[in-house]
């Protein structure tokens, strides 16, 4: 018994016994990263009650080698965020089988290099289905694919003389695989996954950093202890990257609605003051819009709420097309949107702006097959140099939509309306912005 190695089975245990319950909130995905940690367990068991070749309980070497590998595929299965379909499980099939007789042939002491050089070859198998299956696609697997290509090859000779540095060999590849992946398919690059990528990294390279000191007799147990401290790298990775991800959906359902994804009211109003801020240091126009679906109560009430919330997401998708990068498009109420626009030129812009955003809903929208005819009452609130506070701009907005509510929908209303709406955009701008807004002002 190796009891080296015991104080990191109980670190593993506690890890898997903390990874669990986080990882179910992480959601399904997770799954694969877990069921990876498991083998790595088992294979850390038959380390300790196994012995090391020649010596020791041969089946339970083996065993601990088919986890190890195992757990490798099932890493390599999760970076890439594979899908459980018949498809890729076959290609894990393909990757897994090779190596499991190698491994074997390896424990028990078989020497036939022709066969052995024939099985590594069997690794150019899942190579090429999946550059087949990715064929036409950038994808981060096509560069795996052809690692297990090369690695075939270069490797057939290897494994004729020495199988046991070429599966130290397979064993690096399977863990710099997946590193490489992980980091490809992260969504983001934080910390966390810098920390698993490295170990993961570390880890690929322990295997024949071993073998070269199993070469030059300088292997123990304290050696063989010390390298599993890039598995503890790994596992604080991917705690902190779950801690991280549940951090920013967090942040993300605070300040987001949580059925259209678009900024909510507090978002909206924070980024309001920020845009008026910017607005007042640069004398720049800015424009607040406030937009209402029309008869969206009747449309709820009569097709059903899941109709409605369709509806919903429908008209965010249509007016965000419309909405320049930098400007804000929030859901602010049930039915209700306001828009942020800083990228005005002049008023005329605007009057462009807003006939676009007035025709996402030219076309019906469909809804579980239902056609819906849909208006939208738009106010909109003009601060042609800054001065105003953001809960003024915005009362002047919302008195405009009920204006064009009140004229019978399916419009826009400028706050203040003709024909004194100049008097009201022009109170207390500056003579050289007066002038150029007097030449540009006919909204309507």
């Amino acid at each position: 018994m190796n009891l080296a190695l015991l104080p990191n089975l109980c670190a593993l245990l506690v890890f898997i016994g903390a990874f669990r319950p986080l990882a179910r909130r992480a959601g399904p995905h997770t799954n694969a990263w877990f069921l990876a940690w498991i083998f790595i367990l088992l294979h850390n068991a038959a380390l300790i009650f196994g012995g090391t070749p020649p010596a020791g309980h041969v089946a339970i070497q083996l065993i601990g080698q088919w986890a190890l590998e195992l757990g490798g595929v099932c890493f390599l299965r999760a970076a890439a965020s594979a899908p459980s379909n018949w498809e890729s499980l076959t290609i894990s099939a393909e990757m897994v089988i090779p190596i499991l007789i190698q491994s074997a042939m390896v424990v028990f002491g078989v020497h036939r290099p022709w066969l052995q050089a024939s099985v590594t070859l069997l690794m150019l198998i899942p190579g090429v289905h999946i550059l087949i299956n990715e064929r036409g696609r950038r994808r981060p697997r096509a560069r795996l694919a052809w690692g297990f290509i090369i690695a075939a090859i270069c490797l057939a000779p290897f494994a004729r003389i020495d199988p046991a540095m070429a599966l130290s060999v397979v064993h690096c590849l399977l863990f710099l695989g997946s590193a490489a992946l992980y980091w490809d398919y992260a969504g983001d690059s934080s910390t966390g996954v810098f920390i698993a990528v490295s170990g993961l990294a570390l880890w690929g390279l322990v295997y024949p950093a071993q073998t070269v000191l199993s070469i030059l007799h300088l292997a123990s147990p304290i050696v063989d202890a010390a390298s599993q401290f890039p598995s503890y790298i790994v596992a604080y990775g991917m705690i902190l990257t779950i801690i991280e991800d549940h951090v920013k959906r967090t942040e993300m359902l605070a300040m987001h609605d949580p059925l259209t994804a678009l900024p909510n009211r507090r978002l909206f109003e924070d980024r309001l003051q920020q845009a008026l801020a910017t607005a007042a240091n640069t004398r720049t126009m800015l424009a607040c819009l406030v937009i209402d679906v029309d008869n969206f109560k009747t449309t709820n009430d009569t097709l059903g709420h899941g109709v409605g919330d369709g509806l919903l997401q429908a008209v965010a998708a249509r007016l965000s097309w419309h909405i320049y990068a930098g400007d804000t498009l929030a859901r602010t109420g049930g039915d209700e949107f306001a828009v942020v626009l800083t990228r005005l030129q002049s008023l005329e812009h605007l009057r462009f702006t807003v006939g676009a955003i007035m025709s996402a809903t030219s076309a019906p929208v469909v809804v579980e097959e239902h056609e819906i005819a849909v208006g939208l009452s738009i106010g909109i609130a003009i601060n042609l140099d800054g001065s105003l506070d953001a809960d003024h701009l915005r009362h002047r907005a919302d008195e405009a939509k009920y204006e064009a509510k009140r004229s019978g929908g399916n419009r826009f209303a400028y706050w203040g309306g003709p024909p004194d709406e100049v008097a009201h955009l022009l109170a207390g701008v500056p003579e050289h912005l007066r002038r150029t807004a007097q030449a540009q002002l006919h909204l309507r």
